[in-house]
């Protein structure tokens, strides 16, 4: 079978952590044997398309203006990953602006289901997240198609054109106006309840983090140096280690680092705790930790297979936490 190719707005997106990718793959099908072929995004059906340095511009393309409907699959994972929080940054611009959106459509284009225990930060669906654990894959795809009838009402599915069998009346479509109340009615309450929640955490301190290459101690010396002069080994290596380092008197809390090198550089040792994801590629690593004391430096040793005939080469580091303000990703310039 050809490889898949992105549609210029999909039907519906999931979007969830991989240690639910079974369980999320088995309704997505079902869901796309209801609407026909390319019309769910899946991330693995598109890992030909997603490999590169901007996927996550692409996975937030997506699940902003590239869907009918965004399906959030909760779990405390799901807002452990780098990845997800970069697909759920873009759902909660949806969010915000369906608050002050007049069409019950664009309000109903995102739905929450539970897939593992936990919730997310930053998603107050606590009370109204179907959980589909219990279902079969086919009860949950009916769910999901029902939502996307409130986004487009005249939906067409592969059922809608078999024959009604002789004497059997076709339900009437009034019948679905309860439901379409009752899940404007949840959004809405959702996204006041978000709103909140927003307005409450911007007068809470934040934590902030920032990396440097050289050893960072209490008083956060040193952490402005943004690059070193190393040492190659005669087996083309060179070793060397990036301080994390919060340097705020705030804790921060269930976060992540993404470590990116140059495309011509290779991991020599798998950096401790890191992995690997699938959307990934092989020059990027990641890490989660679940907390990062104030005023605290924590090393990350790595030793890298630098590319012949080159005198230097950058690494990318991208660090977030449930509670940390937004920093850029940082470049530091590795010299030899």
């Amino acid at each position: 079978m050809p490889a898949r190719q992105p549609s210029d707005k999909f039907l519906i997106a999931f979007s969830f952590a991989g240690e639910q990718r079974d369980l999320v793959r088995a309704i997505a099908e079902s869901v796309e044997k209801k609407l026909g072929y390319n019309t769910v995004f899946l991330d693995e059906w598109f890992e030909h398309w997603l490999a590169g340095a901007d996927a996550d511009l692409k996975l937030q393309k997506i699940y902003g203006k590239g869907c009918a409907l965004a399906v959030v699959c909760v779990s405390e994972t799901y807002g452990n990953k780098p990845w997800t929080r970069a697909e759920h940054a873009a759902v909660r611009a949806r969010v915000i602006q369906a608050r002050t959106a007049s069409d019950d459509r664009e309000q109903s284009g995102i739905l929450p289901i539970r897939v593992g225990d936990g919730d997310v930060e930053g998603i107050l669906f606590t009370d109204i997240v179907p959980d589909v654990r219990t279902r079969s894959a086919d009860q949950a795809a009916e769910l999901v198609v029902d939502r996307l009838r409130l986004v487009i009402p005249d939906l067409k599915t592969k059922s809608d054109d078999t024959p009604t069998a002789p004497g059997r009346a076709v339900p009437e479509r009034d019948s679905w106006k309860p439901k379409r109340i009752w899940a404007a009615a949840a959004v809405v309450a959702a996204v006041l309840l978000l709103g909140a929640f927003l307005l409450f955490r911007s007068g809470i301190p934040k934590a902030e983090i920032e990396c440097s290459v050289a050893e960072v101690g209490q008083n956060m010396e040193n952490l402005g140096v943004k690059e070193t002069l190393v040492r190659p080994e005669q087996d083309g290596t060179v070793r060397f280690a990036i301080t994390l380092a919060n340097k705020s008197k705030v804790q921060a809390k269930n976060g992540s680092v993404f470590l990116r090198i140059c495309e011509a550089c290779e991991f020599a040792e798998e950096p401790p705790g890191f992995y690997k994801q699938l959307v990934e590629k092989n020059q990027d690593r990641e890490m989660d930790f679940p907390t990062l004391h104030a005023y605290t430096g924590w090393p990350i040793p790595l030793r890298i297979r630098i590319p012949p005939g080159s005198r230097q080469f950058a690494v990318g580091v991208t660090s977030r936490c449930e509670n940390c303000v937004f920093r850029p990703t940082e470049t530091l310039l590795i010299r030899y």
